[in-house]
């Protein structure tokens, strides 16, 4: 569960969220696949916050420096660091990616119990 000094407390039960940490040449990558899929991610709420490079798009969400830095200290301890972070609605991560690609986050999200509620609740 998110904390109260969290940054991402905010966003806890609207958004799921992929933090990216990339490189310029990664960003370049991540930000074709964004706008290419760019439905799909907000079909599942999906926003995105840079930890790093920015990707340019709608569903960029800026945040204040201090939180930007509060965030790569919490995510920015594993070997090897992953680029990817999908953090659930409820605050909790739920996976990390060393690759920028967006299919497994897709599918990791559709088996999830909420987003099962989500699927049937539009139809």
């Amino acid at each position: 569960m998110a904390s109260a000094h969290d940054p991402l407390t905010e966003f806890q039960w609207k958004h799921r969220l992929i933090l990216h940490d990339l490189n310029a040449a990664e960003a370049r990558a991540f930000k074709q696949a964004v706008h290419q899929n760019e439905d799909a991610l907000d079909e599942r709420d999906l926003r995105l916050i840079a930890l790093s490079a920015e990707v340019e798009s709608k569903l960029s969400l800026k945040l204040e420096v201090a939180a930007i830095e509060q965030l790569q200290k919490k995510f920015r301890n594993q070997e090897p660091s992953p680029k990817l972070y999908l953090v659930g609605k409820d605050g909790g991560l739920k996976m990390t990616r060393l690759t920028i690609e967006l299919a497994p986050i897709f599918n990791r999200i559709d088996s999830m119990p909420m987003r099962q509620a989500e699927i049937q609740s539009r139809e």
